[in-house]
């Protein structure tokens, strides 16, 4: 089971139902788990908790959108450095479809550790008072 952050894993099912048994298996609606009947099912949560981490072909992809997302960047800074030649289509990143996927590689590369994210409104918090207001604090008398 891939999870939403592109880690892959598997569990020992072997020691939890008989090989025959697996054969009726299926993903639940929505990818929420493995589904044997109305009855049975495997939770994706305890597949995370319990499960082994594996290698597919897509480890280490992401798309534009999640890229830009986490090094906090506009999607078309991506696409300006593969129209620029900063990133090779084919080595660095390719489109599957209208989906530009990117390696985790090239964007650590280019543009370094993920930035955080710059926060637009402060939590209110009474150290951000202002000098009157902590003088003369609101009272219901």
């Amino acid at each position: 089971m891939t999870f939403a952050n592109n880690t892959a894993k598997v569990i020992g099912l072997l020691t939890i139902v008989l090989l025959s048994f697996f054969r009726k298996a299926r993903i639940d609606t929505g990818g929420y788990g493995v589904v044997w009947n109305e009855d049975i099912d495997l939770s994706a949560n305890e597949i995370w908790a319990n499960g082994t981490e594996i290698q597919t072909d897509f480890n280490g992809l992401m798309a534009f959108s999640d890229a830009s997302s986490i090094w906090n960047l506009n999607e078309s800074t991506l696409r300006k450095a593969l129209s620029y030649g900063k990133l090779k289509a084919g080595v660095d990143c390719c489109k599957y479809g209208k989906q530009w996927v990117i390696t985790t590689e090239a964007m650590y590369r280019e543009y370094g550790n993920p930035k955080k994210k710059e926060k637009k409104n402060e939590d209110f918090s009474w150290d951000n008072q202002c000098a009157a207001e902590k003088e003369t604090p609101y009272s219901p008398d």
